[in-house]
């Protein structure tokens, strides 16, 4: 039972302190060729975080929805590195955040593609390992 609620405490705490892509939005048009700023905020939590650094990729889907990245991969790499996030002001986004300037290649195909932004980090007293996808659909013309 104690490995219940330790597994339950942890799982909020990460909740609590979760990423996500703020920029783009869902469903947005981006034109091939086009650089944008992908802007991942990080909501707070109360528990104490390290973190041990994200990405950014992207994939053409194949399917309406987008296939799952556990399955089909995260895509191409436009950046691996630290995380380190700033703070809004005025707050906002809701929480700290980080840009990450791509662009979008000239060839791409036209239709559905997945950002996704893969983060690991060590939580709490323990350092408990953590990681998390977050991704947003957008629409490549």
């Amino acid at each position: 039972m104690k490995i219940f609620f330790t597994v339950l405490a942890l799982a909020a705490c990460a909740f609590a302190q979760n990423i996500e892509i703020a920029f783009p939005t869902e469903g947005m048009d981006i034109e091939a060729g086009s650089t944008i700023n992908v802007q991942v905020v990080e909501h707070s939590g109360s528990s104490s975080l390290a973190n041990m650094g994200f990405a950014v990729t992207f994939q053409h889907c194949e399917e309406d929805p987008c296939e799952n990245f556990e399955v089909a991969g995260l895509g191409g790499i436009f950046f691996v590195g630290p995380f380190n996030p700033q703070d809004s002001s005025p707050p906002q986004i809701g929480g700290v955040f980080q840009n990450v300037s791509v662009t979008i290649d000239s060839e791409t195909e036209k239709g559905l593609a997945i950002f996704n932004v893969p983060r690991a980090a060590l939580i709490g007293a323990n350092a408990e390992f953590f990681t998390e996808v977050a991704n947003v659909t957008v629409n490549i013309v």
